[in-house]
């Protein structure tokens, strides 16, 4: 394996900078790769499983956008995934009878929890794809997914796309709508939803200031933190037309307002930048900061940098002089049309994932490749570790790596377009599982959270953690339906040791979520 640690960044006085990483990766063998093991009734002729993808936890929901229900084309649908004893198991099919032909119920999904929003960017409730949102929640007690609301936009008209893509994160949803009116017509807009005594309301619409028609604001949407949206428009004008652009909104006296344009001022037309989007937050956000203090990453999978549409992605951080391109991360290897970076996602260790779903293997066209990076090092200053990932038994037009998703410890990559039990274009996905040995130990040397003393309690028990730093900590605890139970600590806390008690109210078990920073864990405890 090839191990590149680049220091890039260097203060640079009233100029923006790029620099580009070139990367030749040695194919090895990931740890836990395997097939998840399907239901084969989820196995569908054209159905294009894992166009979309999510994981939350244990949880991850798969779509299948273009599945055919009871003769009507293309209504759509979604497979829940759980984890359980190490194994991803399909749990529930969601196939909603009641929609109509050429909804495409799954165009998107996001997960959050225990809360799941799937879009169905088809519905023509308000004209021909117009589009809607529906969001699922699990039920504790019935143990299964139940259909809460259906969402629309406002000002929902004819072909607006609304939900051509969405995030749930932080307590908010945000719907991009294609087509949707902005500053001109068919400029593109977002969406904000805020959950207001336990219904979601859309509380405000979103776009860019000088956007122009079929610009595509709205195609892709990361929410950074709390206060912070990103939204990819990758037909826009950024430095040359139809180059692509990333704006950024801020949240101020509860009103989104855009803070600035983010593009490639060596770009191109049709470098599609913007195109995919993902963040990392920092391990020790301040609450109270107005910055962004993480790394958000950028797909541009058109430009030209060894070839046509070889692909890229960029690193963005926001400074006090404002938003500064540190890195652009290439592969020396690439060909034509590899699109690198047409999917990414990134998790709070600083593992970065690249799909790269035109990739032409040794044999096999368009088969797809996905990489492994690790970008923790100096909060996106560097890049270490880089993996390839392909797909067992490829053929050609997989499309393998057309969406990945990372979380603590496991990856989901879809092959949509890949022909499961001969199925044309039925698609399949895959689980790996992280090899938590060589994750960033980053977490365990700025804190330490221990199980509860004593884990089976009568009335009380303790909670222990330490911190190597300041930090932003938060502990909550839930009943076994998922019902808020007591906040313990809600605050910023000094470098220390910690003891946390915790008195129940009634026996029975509890689930103790701990966050620190950006960094989430749960806990089992037991109350007799």
């Amino acid at each position: 394996m090839l191990i590149l640690i680049l220091k890039l960044i260097k203060k640079m006085k009233n100029r923006k900078f790029i620099v580009t990483l070139f990367l030749t990766l040695i194919s090895v063998v990931f740890v836990g790769q395997n097939l998840v093991e399907f239901d084969k009734s989820s196995a569908v002729e054209n159905a294009l499983k894992g166009l979309s993808t999510d994981i939350s936890e244990n949880w991850a929901v798969v779509a299948t956008p273009q599945r055919d229900i009871n003769d009507k084309k293309s209504v759509g649908g979604v497979l829940f995934y759980r984890l359980a004893e190490g194994k991803w198991n399909l749990f529930q099919e969601i196939y909603p009878n009641d929609l109509n032909a050429l909804n495409n119920f799954g165009t998107k999904v996001s997960i959050d929890g225990n809360t799941a929003v799937i879009s169905s960017i088809g519905d023509h409730e308000n004209g021909l794809f117009s589009g809607a949102v529906y969001v699922y929640e699990f039920n504790y007690d019935d143990q299964t997914w139940e259909r809460i609301v259906k969402l629309k936009s406002s000002d929902a008209a004819l072909g607006d796309k609304f939900g051509q893509s969405l995030e749930i994160k932080n307590g908010i949803i945000v719907v991009g709508a294609l087509n949707s009116n902005g500053a001109n017509l068919k400029t593109g807009a977002a969406y904000v939803f805020e959950k207001v005594n336990n219904e979601w309301i859309e509380s405000s619409k979103i776009y860019a200031d000088t956007g122009k028609s079929n610009s595509f604001f709205g195609f892709s949407i990361s929410i950074l933190d709390s206060k912070h949206i990103a939204v990819g428009a990758y037909n826009d004008d950024g430095n040359k037309e139809r180059s692509g652009a990333v704006y950024i909104f801020k949240k101020s006296d509860n009103s989104w307002n855009q803070s600035v344009k983010i593009y490639d001022e060596n770009g191109f037309s049709s470098d599609l930048f913007g195109y995919s989007l993902t963040s990392m937050p920092s391990l020790l956000f301040n609450n109270n900061s107005s910055k962004f203090e993480g790394i958000l990453y950028i797909g541009a999978p058109g430009t030209n940098d060894n070839d046509l549409q070889t692909g890229a992605v960029y690193f963005y951080k926001e400074t006090n002089s404002g938003w500064t391109n540190g890195l652009k991360l290439i592969e020396i290897d690439s060909n034509h049309n590899d699109h690198f970076g047409v999917s990414v996602s990134s998790n709070e260790y600083g593992k970065l994932l690249v799909g790269a779903s035109r990739v032409n293997t040794d044999s096999n066209l368009n088969a797809g490749k996905v990489y492994l990076y690790d970008t923790y090092e100096g909060q996106g200053n560097s890049v270490a570790n880089g993996i390839e990932l392909t797909k067992d038994a490829e053929t050609a037009y997989d499309y393998y790596g057309a969406k990945v998703v990372i979380d603590e410890e496991n990856i989901l990559i879809s092959s949509p377009y890949s022909n499961q039990n001969s199925l044309i274009n039925s698609g399949e996905i895959y689980f790996y599982k992280l090899d938590i040995d060589n994750i960033a130990s980053t977490n365990e040397e700025l804190f330490t959270f221990k199980q509860n003393i004593p884990n089976s309690f009568k009335n009380s028990t303790t909670l222990e953690y330490t911190l190597k730093v300041q930090a932003y900590v938060k502990i909550e605890v839930f009943d076994a339906t998922g019902r808020l139970e007591q906040v313990l600590v809600d605050e910023v806390k000094d470098f220390g040791v910690y003891n946390q008690k915790f008195n129940s109210k009634s026996s029975g078990l509890y689930i103790c979520k701990i966050t620190i920073g950006s960094f989430t864990k749960t806990i089992k405890m037991l109350a007799i």
